[in-house]
């Protein structure tokens, strides 16, 4: 199993007030990821930091192995995804590590 955690912060043009909305559509949309893509085992996404976080958007996710993990990484649906939140998101922090 790998376990791939990334975090975003949302770009200068995005409003503050827009966040949560932006959030909540982000999170449904990458979590809807977990049923489209084979050997992704967990897949979760947090969008309501507390005040000490550095990062606005949390994905928490494993992976049946690091051969799944890069399939998922090319998958048009991820793409496709990742394309929407690029506009709206940036400063991206990865870390991957098997378990």
């Amino acid at each position: 199993m790998v376990r791939h955690v990334v975090m975003w912060t949302f770009l200068e043009h995005v409003p503050q007030e827009e966040w949560p909305a932006k959030g909540k559509e982000l999170k449904e949309a990458i979590e809807a990821l977990k049923d489209v893509i084979p050997g992704v085992h967990h897949l979760k996404v947090e969008t309501v930091p507390i005040g000490t976080s550095t990062h606005h958007i949390l994905l928490d996710s494993t992976f049946e192995s690091l051969e799944a993990l890069n399939q998922y990484q090319v998958h048009p649906a991820h793409v496709s995804v990742a394309q929407r939140l690029r506009q709206v998101a940036g400063n991206r922090s990865c870390f991957d590590y098997e378990l």
